[in-house]
């Protein structure tokens, strides 16, 4: 069972590390969650629901999708077009500082585990800079 007061801020590197990511926020909403829609919030990115409401913009997948079946497809949202157009904003931008920055992402929630407003909402996943100190 799932609970309400969710937390959930991961960032990091290569598919690996990102299955990982999604597998514990799929869990924090419950052991049985799948992913039943998806929508995209330019401020957030793409975000992944247990639930879909056509009235909110999302959209239906064809069947529910494991955190090990929605993977792949988040990896290659976060190669894509959409996803290199967002931008980039506090602790997620290419700051400037005495190392370096490379790419990655994160996966996320906001308070209650909503993302925009979004009550079903399992985790939002985005591209961000990493960064490396010297």
């Amino acid at each position: 069972m799932g609970f309400d007061n969710r937390v959930f801020n991961v960032n990091g590197r290569g598919l690996e590390m990102l299955r990982s990511a999604l597998k514990l926020a799929f869990q924090q909403d419950g052991d049985s969650t799948t992913a039943k829609a998806w929508r995209f919030v330019p401020e957030k990115g793409f975000v992944l629901l247990w639930v879909h409401n056509a009235g909110d913009g999302s959209n239906a997948f064809p069947c529910p999708l494991s955190a090990d079946a929605a993977v792949s497809m988040v990896w290659e949202w976060l190669e894509g077009e959409q996803a290199k157009g967002m931008k980039f904003e506090g602790w997620d931008a290419d700051c400037d500082h005495d190392g370096h920055n490379s790419m990655g992402w994160r996966v996320f929630t906001g308070d209650w585990g909503h993302i925009a407003g979004n009550t079903y909402a399992i985790c939002a996943i985005r591209p961000v800079y990493l960064w490396h100190g010297k």
